[in-house]
C-alpha cells in the first residue's frame, strides 16, 4: 500500500506506492486524485488489461492496426474519466472490483462505434464512386444527382433478390429507401433515424413497400396508387 513518502508530478504531490500491492480500483483512485497528472497508475492498468481489451476487440472482428487504434482510444477514455474526476467506484453495481466491468463496457462500445463508422465510410465511398461513374471527369463540378439519375447507377441493395430489383427501383422514394435499408438488416428505429421520421412511420413504409412488391410480383400490371 502507499507509504508516507511524497513525490511530485507536475503541480500534484503523490505518495510513492508499490503497483503490485494495489487493486485496479485503488489505482484508479490514485489516478482520479491526481487528475491524471501522475500517469503511473494508468500505465500499470494498461499493462494488466491490454490483453483483455484486445481480446474483446478481436471478438468484435476488430483486428490489426485497427484494434491498436481502438485500444488506444479505450485508454484515452479511461484517462479522461480520471482527468475529469468522474471515477466513482461507489456507484458500481458489481460485487467484484468495478474497474474491469467498466473497461469491458468502454471497449465494447468503442468496438461497435468502429464498425458503425467503418460502414458509414464504405457507404460514402460507394456513393462517391457512383457519382464519379455518373458524371465522369466533371464529377467535381456536378450537382448532386436527382433520384432518377441515382436509379440509373444504383446497384441492387444487399438483401434484395435480383428478381425484385426492378420492382424496388419503381417504388416511391420514401418506400424504396425504407425497404432498401430494411433489406440491409436495419431495424425501424435505425431506418427512421436515417430518413428523418419516427420508427412507426418507418415501419409503415416498410410494410407498404412489401405489400406493393408482393402485389406487383403476383400481378405485373399492378401499380402503386
Amino acid at each position: 500500500m502507499p507509504d508516507d513518502t511524497n513525490d511530485r508530478y507536475g503541480d500534484h504531490t503523490v505518495r510513492k506506492w508499490n503497483a503490485a500491492e494495489l487493486t485496479d480500483t485503488e489505482l484508479m483512485n490514485e489516478l482520479n486524485t491526481s487528475r491524471c497528472q501522475d500517469d503511473r497508475p494508468l500505465r500499470v492498468l494498461r499493462v494488466r488489461h491490454e490483453g483483455l481489451v484486445l481480446n474483446i476487440l478481436r471478438s468484435q472482428d476488430v483486428r490489426g492496426s485497427d484494434a491498436e487504434d481502438v485500444a488506444a482510444h479505450v485508454w484515452w477514455k479511461v484517462a479522461r474519466l480520471a482527468r475529469q474526476g468522474r471515477w466513482n467506484p461507489a456507484k458500481a453495481v458489481h460485487t467484484q472490483d468495478p474497474f474491469v466491468p467498466l473497461l469491458k463496457k468502454i471497449t465494447s462500445n468503442l468496438g461497435r462505434d468502429f464498425w458503425r463508422q467503418e460502414n458509414t465510410r464504405k457507404k460514402q465511398f460507394k456513393r462517391l464512386e457512383q457519382h464519379v461513374r455518373l458524371f465522369g471527369a466533371d464529377w467535381r463540378d456536378a450537382a448532386a444527382p436527382t433520384s432518377r439519375e441515382w436509379k440509373a447507377v444504383r446497384p441492387v441493395p444487399s438483401g434484395v433478390p435480383d428478381s425484385l430489383a426492378a420492382v424496388v427501383a419503381e417504388l416511391p422514394d420514401d418506400l424504396r429507401l425504407a425497404y432498401e435499408l430494411h433489406a440491409q438488416g436495419l431495424g425501424c428505429r435505425d431506418i427512421g433515424e436515417r430518413v428523418g421520421c419516427s420508427a412507426a412511420t418507418a415501419n409503415r413504409r416498410v410494410n407498404r413497400a412489401k405489400k406493393v412488391i408482393a402485389s406487383t410480383v403476383r400481378n405485373p400490371r399492378s401499380s402503386v396508387r
